[in-house]
């Protein structure tokens, strides 16, 4: 008999993990019960929290400019340098100039976004655990964990600057 692979091991980060299963229907309970618990990273809005994920996912430790992060996430640029500001207020992200050409302001992840972010997702994987060890069956367990293996295989063949690339 095969043994059951640990949620935690078909990713290679709890982000990978989270990002998947953020885009499924049956997270949305899960996704309510993070806000109401006030989470941080799940009381942002959603262009904070899309432009935090790419900066800590794809660039971390590099310094990119709001017009590639709004490529990256497909948003108006307008929007992204909106949602850089609170990011900011609350030490999630740094912003500068472009020394070499004042009209492009840039952006890279704090620490405390990267914290941020992995505390989040990892309530919310501990949240989303207790959710499908009450509500699925055995059977529906292990069906998910081979879809999620199919995707892990895939996910693995990308690398995460391919992820965000312009199209």
């Amino acid at each position: 008999m095969e043994q059951k692979k640990d949620f935690v091991e078909l990713f290679d980060s709890e982000v990978d993990q989270f990002n998947y299963l953020y885009r499924e229907r049956c997270i949305s309970c899960v996704i309510s019960e993070l806000e109401r618990r006030e989470i941080p990273i799940f009381t942002m809005p959603m262009p904070q929290r899309r432009s935090l994920h790419c900066l800590a996912e794809a660039y971390q430790g590099q310094w990119i400019s709001v017009k590639d992060i709004a490529k990256a996430i497909h948003a108006d640029k307008s929007e992204v340098s909106r949602a850089l500001y609170p990011l900011e207020e609350k030490g999630y992200v740094q912003t500068c100039v472009d020394p070499t050409d004042r009209r492009i302001k840039l952006a890279t992840v704090t620490q405390a976004g990267i914290d941020v972010r992995k505390s989040g997702n990892a309530e919310g994987l501990s949240l989303l655990r207790d959710y499908m060890e009450h509500f699925l069956s055995e059977e529906e367990i292990q069906s998910m964990y081979e879809h999620l293996a199919a995707v892990n295989a895939l996910w693995q063949k990308l690398q995460p600057k391919e992820y965000f690339t312009e199209e």
